[in-house]
Formats: C-alpha cells, sequence, structure tokens
C-alpha cells in the first residue's frame, strides 16, 4: 500500500446515521455531494469538495464526456456480464470434469448426478 492513495468505502445509508452522531462536517459535505448532486451547486467550504463539483459541472457540460462516460458505463455494465457468465461456464465445466473422473473411477450414474447435479443425459454424452 502506498502513502500517497487512500480508497474509502462507504455505505451511504449507514453513514447518514453515523455522520450525525459524530458531526463529521467534512463528511456529511461529501455525502450531501454524493447524494444530491444538483443541490450540491453552493460553495463548499472544502476544496476539493468544491473542486469535485467544479469538475462535475464542467462535464455535464460537454456533450463529448457525457458520451464517454455512457460508453464507460455500458463497457463496465457488459464486463461484469461476461465475467458473470464466463464464471458460470467455469462452474458448469467444472462439474463436467468432476463427472469424467468419477465415471472413470466407476461410480454410479446415480451418484454422480446426486453430487455433480448434472442431469443424466449430460453425465452420458460425457462417456
Amino acid at each position: 500500500m502506498t502513502t500517497k492513495f487512500e480508497l474509502h468505502i462507504i455505505e451511504l445509508k449507514k453513514l447518514e446515521v453515523n455522520i450525525k452522531q459524530q458531526g463529521n462536517e467534512k463528511l456529511e459535505q461529501w455525502l450531501g455531494f454524493i447524494k444530491n448532486l444538483e443541490l450540491g451547486k453552493e460553495a463548499s467550504m472544502y476544496e476539493e469538495i468544491e473542486k469535485a463539483r467544479k469538475v462535475l459541472e464542467e462535464i455535464s457540460q460537454d456533450e463529448e464526456e457525457r458520451k464517454l462516460a455512457e460508453q464507460r458505463e455500458i463497457w463496465r455494465i457488459d464486463y461484469n456480464s461476461d465475467m458473470y457468465s464466463a464464471e458460470l461456464r467455469g462452474e458448469y465445466e467444472g462439474r463436467k470434469a468432476t463427472a469424467k473422473r468419477m465415471l472413470e473411477k466407476g461410480f454410479s450414474i446415480e451418484t454422480i448426478e446426486e453430487i455433480t447435479k448434472l442431469t443424466k443425459e449430460e453425465i452420458e454424452r460425457i462417456k
């Protein structure tokens, strides 16, 4: 880990309650900025929040930047979908490989079905 980068993951719903209890004004302003970007137009007393607001305002006005942001979001959704599909395919291939090894060891079709959750037809195609 480096000292030049910090990453914080926060659950916004839980954060609202904690902020009010702790009285963390800077965090409260970030939360307001994140939750309601349109209402965040008033100047912040924190330089980072004001800079983020200005950048957001700037890129929101640029049609090309909006298109790029939309394309990045579509790519991210497609990527996650592809990764999930690959995970499912890998799991299925793993079950088929297990069934093949079980067949080689002489396990019954019924036992292989029970353990791998493959159908009888899928197991017979492996033979």
